[in-house]
């Protein structure tokens, strides 16, 4: 880089640098490289800008550990030079907080000691700039980095590697016994809410996947699945052995119905009519209706027709009941 001469404050630094001695923030806002030239009658301390801006370095660096200075840090590449130029001028801008205008607070002139900045066609290595300025005894300086343009140096990894080290030898804890670390860790985790995989003892509600109809494997049977199973069982004509599992489901209503796992059905009915009547049983048989029967108080109450969906019956104007069975 260029051999840059001291740098000097501008009177609007000078502004910027009493107000930060009371309760403003100084915020230094980034760098700028031109080729401008200075004659031999212009005053350093009235610059408001560069001469001739044409590269802006964005500070990624701050430090304000000394005491009344402060030292900003910055890369300068050609990525977005677009014409060579003599990097002869440097600028460095800050404003006073948030909504502060933006302002030449440092200036510095090679002269003929400034190098040539090709155009990004020719790349060339990043260069780290470092200028120190006084601050006096303001306590609020910040500046806006753009992390997007950080670079770590050799000179800040091993810094940073000093530092990791000692933090590092400085934990009593960081050189233990790593196998003891997961033995002590393995010996303070709770296994009690989880089942065994050998013989599991279960509580609460525990559920499973429900498997699809037809599925003949060592899977899980859920209650889903086995009330699904035996509706589907009482719909067939071709009923499995499944014999002393009792009722699968009833009604014990007037008109109601019983119906057991092997698939078979009885089902009834009041009736107090006169005459011929037809009428639906509460359910209708899967399969079909073997039998029905009438218990009206003469003889001419009778079943004479039923099928699946109903039963038709003579009645002589007394209360009975209507049974049929079927599956």
């Amino acid at each position: 880089m260029a051999k840059y001469a001291n740098v000097l404050m501008t009177n609007d630094g000078y502004n910027l640098f009493a107000q930060s001695q009371g309760a403003g923030q100084l915020i230094f806002t980034g760098m700028k490289i031109g080729d401008g030239t200075l004659n031999t009658s212009e005053d350093i301390k009235t610059l408001t800008a560069l001469k001739n801006p044409l590269l802006t370095a964005n500070i990624n660096g701050i430090d304000t550990s000394v005491s009344g200075q402060v030292t900003l840090t910055a890369i300068i590449n050609n990525r977005a030079v677009e014409t060579g130029f003599f990097a002869r001028e440097l600028g460095i801008y800050a404003k006073i907080g948030e909504d502060g205008t933006e302002k030449l607070y440092a200036y510095t002139n090679a002269g003929n000691y400034a190098d040539y900045m090709p155009d990004k066609n020719t790349p060339v290595d990043e260069n780290k700039i470092e200028i120190t300025l006084i601050i006096g005894n303001a306590s609020n300086v910040i500046a806006v980095i753009n992390d997007s343009i950080i670079y770590s140096t050799k000179e800040d990894t091993d810094k940073n590697i000093v530092v990791a080290v000692a933090a590092h030898n400085n934990d009593g804890s960081a050189h233990k016994d790593i196998r003891q670390l997961i033995n002590d860790t393995i010996k303070n985790i709770d296994l009690s809410p989880y089942a065994k995989l050998l013989s599991p003892e279960f509580s609460g509600i525990p559920t499973a996947p429900t498997a699809d109809m037809g599925v003949n494997t060592n899977q899980i049977a859920t209650m889903a699945a086995i009330v699904s199973a035996l509706k589907d069982y009482t719909k067939t004509t071709e009923l499995p052995n499944v014999s002393g599992l009792g009722i699968v489901t009833q009604s014990l209503a007037a008109s109601g119905y019983i119906k057991f796992a092997n698939g078979f059905i009885m089902q009834w009915f009041q009736y107090g009519n006169t005459g011929n009547t037809t009428t639906p049983w509460p359910i209708t048989f899967p399969a079909a209706c073997v039998g029905a029967i009438a218990d009206g108080n003469s003889r001419e109450t009778r079943c004479y027709a039923f099928n699946q969906s109903n039963v038709s019956y003579a009645g002589d104007g007394t209360y009975g009941r209507v049974l049929g069975w079927g599956f």
